[in-house]
């Protein structure tokens, strides 16, 4: 027997049974089953891209689901972000509060089989410990059911080109420390404080 979803929390089920037979009594018997009905809360958080980069964006998208069998009220989120210093810039909805590195939303309610979605995008500042932010982000419900999950992104720091060279065809070869003379009266210089031996 399938048990109808959603039910009142509990709604008493009544089953009656009855067994007759030639030449016998009839039996009868009753039995009553409490409903529990509770919401059961699932929280899924997908980051890209990955890996991402120092200056760079990063988009979440956070899914919130209620595969239970009542109502999940005053549903609350917070999600927050740990090693590195990140910016928000946009999210939706809004959070209902924002801090450092952590933010928070509530709905009043997600039915049974529905889902809430909030979406983020933040840009990353600072190179985390080992190039690892770690995000954790729960969701809580006043049926005291709760949700958590951990995500990981890998942070890069952003490529560096390689050093520039001045060529001067003419000009008299400069300090030998940081500079060298090549065949037909060229001179290189490095633009930066690495010295050149040989082009």
């Amino acid at each position: 027997m399938t048990v109808n979803c959603p039910l009142p929390d509990g709604t008493i089920l009544v089953n009656n049974v009855s067994l007759s037979a030639d030449n016998a009594e009839t039996v009868n018997d009753t039995e009553e089953t409490i409903v529990d009905s509770t919401p059961r809360l699932e929280i899924v958080k997908l980051g890209s891209p990955d890996p991402a980069q120092v200056g760079g964006l990063l988009n979440y998208t956070i899914y919130v689901n209620n595969t239970g069998c009542a109502n999940a009220t005053n549903v609350t989120v917070i999600d927050e972000i740990s090693m590195a210093n990140v910016t928000r810039l946009a999210s939706n909805p809004n959070p209902n509060i924002s801090g450092n590195n952590t933010w928070t939303w509530t709905n009043s309610s997600i039915a049974p089989g529905e889902s809430w979605q909030i979406t983020l995008t933040v840009q990353v500042d600072t190179l985390p410990p080992y190039g690892l932010l770690f995000d954790f982000v729960n969701v809580t419900c006043d049926q005291n059911v709760e949700a958590d999950k951990w995500v990981l992104t890998d942070v890069i720091s952003p490529h560096i080109g390689d050093p520039k060279i001045a060529v001067d065809q003419n000009g008299p070869p400069l300090e030998p420390e940081t500079s060298s003379v090549i065949p037909h009266g060229l001179t290189t210089r490095e633009m930066r404080t690495q010295t050149i031996t040989r082009v």
